[in-house]
């Protein structure tokens, strides 16, 4: 997996032209319907963005923004094999990541939610509304 410190992802993607810094990328299997969709991860300031590769039969994209992710947790394949991601949000749902390094992916999500929620305890503190 290779590891994109702050570079920049520019598309078309859903529509809309992106150009963000990354944090971290690398290459990923999404777990959808019980295949595991081949494609790549990026982890950005303000969300986790996946993007399947065209050798899959459910081709597709998924964006989760940071401020909507409740936990971060590990999982393994058959209860061995130490490489699954799971993301969980606060509407219940859980995605699941097969990622290399995936201890690093989880301490880089972590600290974006961390800062996330003091950006909005401080944001409250001093009145202000969050949008």
């Amino acid at each position: 997996m290779t590891q994109k410190k702050y570079s920049v992802i520019s598309g078309l993607a859903f529509g809309l032209v992106l150009s963000l810094s990354i944090i971290r990328s690398g290459g990923a299997n999404h777990f959808l319907n019980g295949e595991a969709v081949g494609g790549k991860l990026y982890l950005l300031a303000d969300k986790l963005q996946f993007k399947s590769h065209g050798f899959n039969i459910q081709n597709h994209g998924q964006i989760i923004n940071i401020e909507e992710i409740k936990e971060v947790k590990y999982r393994n394949i058959l209860g061995l094999f130490p490489t699954r991601l799971a993301i969980t949000t606060y509407d219940g749902k859980t995605e699941t990541y097969v990622v290399g390094e995936r201890r690093l992916w989880k301490e880089a999500i972590d600290r974006l939610i961390a800062d996330a929620v003091m950006y909005c305890f401080s944001e409250n503190r001093t009145g202000k509304e969050k949008l």
